[in-house]
């Protein structure tokens, strides 16, 4: 009913090929999809896995996961050619997604430098997701060498090399607050945020009685 709904009475969005009616249902899809994750936020882990078994029985079991984070012993003086064998040992499906991921990020951000930044950030949370998350959990050189340096560095460099290829303008980000429209804007925001009278909130007794308001119901409550 709710797709009947959205390609009866849905507004048309920015988008018009192959038809506004396609991009109707999908965008009711999105919402219905939304609605399912805002119901599964409200139950416990246990329960939204039984009811994601309704979709798939396959679904709610324990997973096998890969654990990258034991032996992290990068370099043996005496077996050197362990190396290549733990780099090769550590190669999978993540290497081709971090390289196609920061590609696309290249693309789409077009400037080295945040999406360098991008890359630091992305292996940070990986860190900070590690207690939660435990296939997270890798040695220090497979987040900065094999990870930021080699998969994200190498995706960012065919990126943009390929938007220089393209002739394609680059961005740079870093200026952005340079350009004087942004300054301009920035200007007008504040204007808009400001008190018509600053003096009034100036005043020490006005502001020991905001205080006293604030700390008083905080107590009653």
């Amino acid at each position: 009913m709710s797709l009947v709904f959205a390609v009866l009475f849905a507004p048309d969005g920015p988008f018009k090929w192959p038809h506004p009616v396609f991009w109707r249902v999908l965008t009711c899809l999105c919402v219905v999809y939304q609605m399912g994750l805002t119901f599964l936020l409200f139950q416990t882990a246990d329960q939204s896995r039984q009811v994601l078994k309704y979709l798939d029985e396959s679904l709610g079991e324990p997973l096998h996961f890969k654990s990258y984070g034991e032996n992290c012993t990068f370099w043996d003086a005496d077996h050197p050619e362990r190396v290549v064998h733990k780099i090769w040992a550590e190669c999978d499906i993540y290497w081709v997604s971090h390289f196609l991921g920061f590609y696309l990020n290249a693309l789409a951000l077009r400037d080295y430098w945040i999406t360098h930044v991008m890359s630091v950030m992305f292996e940070l949370i990986e860190y900070s997701l590690e207690q939660q998350l435990p296939e997270l959990e890798e040695c220090w050189w497979d987040h900065w060498i094999l990870d930021a340096v080699l998969c994200n560095g190498l995706g960012i460099w065919c990126g943009m090399k390929t938007l220089e290829y393209l002739d394609m303008k680059l961005y740079n980000w870093r200026g952005l607050w340079k350009v004087p429209v942004y300054d301009s804007n920035r200007k007008t925001t504040m204007e808009q945020l400001r008190s018509p009278d600053w003096s009034r909130a100036r005043r020490f007794r006005r502001c020991l009685a905001v205080f006293g308001f604030i700390i008083s119901v905080s107590v009653w409550q």
